[in-house]
């Protein structure tokens, strides 16, 4: 898998949805497919920031109460500060409109994961690669991708050269169809320094996960481990805009 995070440690989220407003979400939502492998579209990288935006504050002066206000322009109401997305909100393609918890005319298919298979004998272990065994005799990974679907994808060896496992469908999928959350090691920021901020980042399973309405960072949702996640840490990073078909959102805090 490809990393969510640019090497130099520095955030990026995922770009929105083409042609339309879109809210992030660690979880994956679909363009039309058909026997093909699933892939993120590649996120543009954004200087952090504490929030969005700034407020501002109107005081008056001594010197315009003693002297009369000059006739102002009307002001142009249509244009309007931007603030954070609300990411209780889920687009619609048919209505081609954002709308809250989504559109009651055309309902948003949810693709629900399997449960993860709980191995006791891992629990509490750091595991640093996918390809070393499982305490209990078998690989890592198994323990993840036998959390997808089945019905719809399954995880094989990935087409990119060098990405490892990577998400194949099973059936023509179409837009819309939404996948997750994104499971993995919640990590609140605040409790972490910044080189196991760092480390996490670089680590290529890592997702952002801001608090709704304000833009503020709130935690990672780290899926390094593959006993701790699910089967859409094998989803790849696409290398250009025509292999792109799946896109991250956030909705309600995942």
């Amino acid at each position: 898998d490809e990393s969510d995070w640019p090497s130099s440690g520095e955030e990026w989220t995922p770009n929105l949805l083409l042609g339309s407003k879109k809210k992030k979400d660690t979880s994956q939502e679909c363009e039309p497919m058909n026997k093909k492998k699933m892939s993120s579209f590649d996120p543009s990288v954004t200087k952090q920031t504490a929030n969005r935006g700034l407020v501002m504050e109107l005081a008056t002066s001594e010197a315009a109460r003693r002297y009369p206000i000059r006739e102002r322009p009307r002001p142009n109401y249509s244009v309007t500060t931007p603030i954070p997305e609300d990411d209780r909100f889920l687009y619609c393609y048919d209505c081609d409109s954002s709308i809250l918890d989504g559109c009651l005319i055309h309902p948003v298919e949810w693709v629900e994961n399997k449960p993860l298979s709980v191995c006791e004998e891992a629990k509490g272990r750091d595991v640093q690669f996918q390809k070393e065994k499982c305490v209990c005799g078998i690989a890592y990974y198994l323990h993840t991708a036998r959390t997808a679907p089945r019905d719809w994808i399954y995880i094989y060896k990935s087409g990119i050269p060098g990405a490892g496992f990577g998400v194949w469908t099973n059936r023509e999928i179409k837009r819309g169809t939404t996948f997750g959350p994104y499971a993995g090691e919640v990590v609140y920021l605040d409790e972490m320094r910044e080189e196991e901020l760092v480390r996490r980042s670089r680590g290529g399973y890592a997702w952002l996960v801001r608090q709704n309405l304000q833009g503020m960072k709130s935690h990672l949702v780290d899926a390094r481990n593959p006993v701790q996640s699910n089967w859409l840490r094998f989803v790849n990073c696409a290398r250009f805009d025509e292999e792109q078909n799946l896109v991250t959102i956030q909705y309600r805090g995942k």
